[in-house]
């Protein structure tokens, strides 16, 4: 889709193509969407697809900074926005180009990780304890009506002050990662925008980024599978999957009425379920970690 050969500044060259589609209305989206999934008419998915490059583009840009070339990206995000035309569904009465924007995002970080050696996204059981704690310990201060800084939290938890800031820099709350989020800052959480990190080629916030980016899906796509539980697995979910510290397998049993094999073997079938979603929310990442707890 991308022709890395269109002579010195194939990027532009690019640009240049790609402004010929013409974006649609929201009518005409709505329409097209309907139309492609009921008839699949290959017409109708490259004009789908076409109408929507300048998308990948501008969601590409967001990660120039990266150190991976632009257009590398945009291809990245065209193989995307493929996947979000053959998988999108008009019945949820969502836009089009919103649901896309999750997928080209997602193939653009997929190829952002591969090439910055960041496969393996789990975290140390230490670490997965602190996240934990530490968003509880957030939400009692916030509560208590309470600045939660860093430097409080930290003496609360009886951790280091940089533990927490770390933490924090990579389990960032919300769907993305804003470009213009302070980092590096002292406890009162102010400091130089990540865009402004990232001009200066700092190898660690780039490699920040990505994992922030990356983790905030991992845990909207956790939430949307916890949703599909039923409520004896939901609750062997909260009790050990989740949990700060899991809780036995016979004294869980107790509580739901079951022996502990039987709990085992809900926990197994669970798991393998839990993998299969990542697998499918995620293709190509290693998330072995995740779903084994390791």
């Amino acid at each position: 889709m991308v022709d890395s050969q269109a002579g010195p500044d194939p990027f532009g060259a690019y640009l240049k193509e790609v402004g010929r589609y013409p974006l649609l209305t929201k009518e005409e989206e709505k329409e097209l969407t309907e139309r492609y999934v009921r008839d699949r008419d290959p017409a109708d998915g490259r004009h789908l697809v076409t109408s929507n490059l300048r998308l990948v583009v501008k969601v590409a840009r967001d990660y120039k900074a990266m150190r991976i070339p632009l257009i590398d990206l945009v291809q990245e995000g065209n193989l995307g926005l493929l996947h979000a035309t053959e998988k999108f569904d008009p019945e949820k009465g969502v836009r089009f180009a919103s649901y896309a924007v999750w997928w080209i995002k997602a193939y653009i970080l997929r190829h952002l990780v591969a090439n910055h050696s960041m496969v393996k996204m789990g975290t140390t059981r230490a670490q997965r304890k602190l996240f934990y704690n530490l968003r509880k310990e957030q939400s009692r201060l916030e509560g208590l009506g309470i600045k939660a800084t860093n430097k409080r939290i930290a003496a609360n938890l009886e951790v280091e002050t940089a533990e927490v800031e770390l933490m924090r820099g990579r389990l960032a709350g919300g769907h993305e990662v804003s470009f213009e989020a302070p980092v590096g800052g002292g406890e009162d959480g102010e400091g130089r925008a990540l865009s402004d990190v990232l001009a200066d080629g700092a190898g660690n916030a780039e490699e920040w980024a990505v994992r922030a980016e990356i983790r905030s899906q991992l845990l909207h796509s956790l939430n949307e599978f916890a949703d599909t539980l039923d409520a004896r697995q939901r609750r062997i979910w909260d009790l050990r999957s989740r949990a700060d510290d899991p809780l036995p397998l016979r004294a869980l049993g107790e509580e739901l009425d079951i022996s502990a094999e039987r709990c085992r073997q809900i926990e197994a079938r669970m798991l393998r379920k839990l993998r299969r979603h990542l697998d499918n929310a995620f293709p190509g990442l290693d998330l072995s970690a995740v779903v084994t707890g390791n």
